[in-house]
């Protein structure tokens, strides 16, 4: 599972005397653990996905905060901890196979009108779970409809 891999490379990574991803793996482990406790359940592994996937969220808000605060060694930073994180998510899906799901989706609905976005997203986001990112597949929605 993703959470034993993520505690043996905090393990290596001391090892290593890598200090940013034995940081940043810390704060994954909280996360999932505070999710863990949350839902008060084991995670499974989509809901381990999701927690990941909100994480590199964060960093990507983060990273382009610091970009626009004229702030690059932080943007570098937090650049640095989301390819960390992204090691742990599934392979991503290509344009090529996004464009498919939503123009699927699309097929589905029988409507090609871009105010649909809301309905296509909520057909195509189960199907791309952790493999295309919220934005990835609302910029293929709004290319394929326009």
């Amino acid at each position: 599972m993703v959470f034993e891999k993520i505690q043996n490379d905090v393990t290596q990574a001391m090892k290593a005397r890598d200090q940013l991803t034995v940081d940043t793996l810390r704060m994954m482990i909280a996360a999932l653990k505070n999710e863990r406790i949350a839902l008060g359940h084991d995670l499974s592994s989509d809901e381990v996905v999701s927690v990941i996937l909100r994480e590199v969220k964060k960093r990507t808000d983060a990273q382009e905060a610091f970009q626009k605060g004229n702030r690059p060694e932080l943007a570098e930073k937090e650049g640095k901890e989301k390819v960390i994180l992204g090691r742990y998510l599934p392979v991503q899906m290509s344009d090529e196979e996004v464009e498919s799901i939503v123009r699927e989706a699309i097929a589905d609905l029988g409507s090609e009108e871009v105010h649909n976005v809301g309905q296509i997203m909520k057909i195509v986001m189960p199907k791309v779970h952790g493999t295309a990112t919220g934005q990835r597949v609302s910029d293929m929605v709004k290319k394929v409809s326009a």
